[in-house]
């Protein structure tokens, strides 16, 4: 035990049977003072706190996700077992250009990329002299989106970050 300086769980903690036993041993595991690093999808995403969109939230919802975190739920664990120094941050991996797919067909977008969810023409578009201006403008415009969703916590992702404190 306490022999692990960081540990680090992406996409794992929302399939773990009893996140809090699972927290704790990993707690021991961690030297004093060391950093628990956690992604987990987001339950406060804006597909399902800001638009509501019930296609996303059946998507969402899936069987393997035993467990569903925002900020507050996750602090509260992580206090529970000890962690202290808890930190934040919000990522948007999905585009706006998929929102939008989600929120007005009700599924996800095929002229997105998979987990980057970046704006994109098939090839045929690429040559045109328009799309060297138009492009920029929407990349700028799905950058913006992403960013404002960062700045109120309504992202898809959360990386969560814990301290272990001394003694």
């Amino acid at each position: 035990d306490e022999s692990f300086d960081a540990i680090c769980m992406f996409h794992v903690l929302e399939h773990v049977a009893n996140p809090e036993e699972f927290l704790c041993q990993v707690y021991n595991k961690l030297k004093t003072k060391g950093l628990l690093i956690i992604e987990v999808p987001n339950v406060d995403d804006s597909l399902i706190s800001i638009y509501d969109v019930s296609p996303y939230k059946d998507f969402y919802f899936m069987r393997p996700h035993l467990f569903y975190f925002c900020e507050r739920s996750i602090e509260l664990l992580l206090k529970r077992v000890g962690f202290n120094r808890i930190e934040f941050r919000c990522y948007q991996h999905y585009g706006l250009m998929n929102h939008l797919c989600w929120i007005l067909t009700g599924e996800t977008c095929t002229a997105t990329k998979v987990g980057g969810g970046e704006i994109e023409f098939p090839p045929r578009y690429m040559d045109e002299p328009v799309l060297g201006k138009v492009m920029p403008f929407f990349q700028e415009v799905n950058s913006e989106y992403k960013k404002m969703l960062e700045s109120i916590g309504k992202t898809d992702t959360l990386l969560v970050l814990g301290r272990k404190g001394e003694g």
